[in-house]
């Protein structure tokens, strides 16, 4: 009898050991905030870069894909400088947006989104625009960036297209196929930034016109590996709000092109 119940035991225990042995390790969780905020970073440095820029800096130190909903003159152009040794993707927030008390941020669709108490909502902001459908073949994220900017016009202006040229981006940086269906234009941004992994939208357009679709476009993708664009993102929306053809520096409310 004694010899049964050893058995018996003996069996459970290796029934348990293998259980725990098949268990599946878990990863970290890509919407799980702290998580996210967690991400170390170390020999950070921005010297003289707009919050937009230093935002984006962060994100590719730390290859966090991030979205930037709101922004206005002074976080375009008013330099910035810091440094951060040894610290977490959440320190660096907090230095970067210290004394900014209107911003905050979330972690969505595992995206960082960096926010602002005047962000409009609703149907004044076109980020809240909801689309039956946006699809895409596998291709790179700037080309799919332009394709959800198509969809989005033609919703706002039936039977008018885009006319000149874009900038098809770096051909190692590819999305889908995606398929998704009654999507705000918001979550679609975020899907295809969470999926190319190196990347960050931002929109450029000042919060007054949030409800408007200017010709040049409501949002910007950035690629972290896109050289020609990372460091200069403040610059290259002034560029755009003010039709500038290159500003020499900061633009200025008033200045002439």
């Amino acid at each position: 009898m004694m010899n049964r119940v050893v058995a018996a035991l003996l069996a459970c225990s290796s029934l348990s050991n293998g259980a725990i042995a098949a268990r599946p390790e878990v990863g970290p969780d890509p919407n799980n905030e702290t998580q996210v905020l967690g991400k170390r970073v170390s020999g950070f440095r921005v010297q003289g870069l707009p919050l937009v820029d230093a935002l984006i800096q962060l994100g590719m130190a730390t290859g966090q894909p991030m979205g930037i909903e709101y922004v206005d003159l002074e976080s375009l152009e008013k330099p910035t400088s810091f440094s951060l040794d040894h610290g977490t993707l959440g320190e660096g927030l907090r230095l970067i947006l210290a004394g900014r008390k209107s911003y905050t941020w979330r972690v969505e669709n595992a995206v960082l989104v960096v926010t602002n108490a005047f962000v409009r909502r609703g149907r004044a902001n076109l980020l809240h625009r909801v689309l039956p459908a946006f699809s895409i073949p596998r291709c790179t994220l700037q080309e799919a960036s332009h394709e959800l900017e198509m969809d989005l016009t033609q919703q706002l202006h039936p039977g008018m297209g885009i006319i000149g040229d874009y900038n098809p981006g770096l051909k190692g940086l590819t999305v889908g196929p995606l398929e998704m269906k009654d999507v705000t234009v918001r979550q679609a941004l975020d899907r295809l930034v969470e999926a190319a992994g190196q990347a960050a939208w931002v929109v450029q357009v000042l919060p007054r016109e949030s409800d408007q679709a200017p010709s040049y476009g409501f949002w910007r993708v950035v690629e972290y590996n896109d050289g020609a664009t990372v460091g200069r993102v403040g610059e290259l929306i002034l560029r755009v709000i003010y039709h500038v053809g290159s500003p020499p520096s900061y633009a200025k409310p008033g200045d002439k092109p």
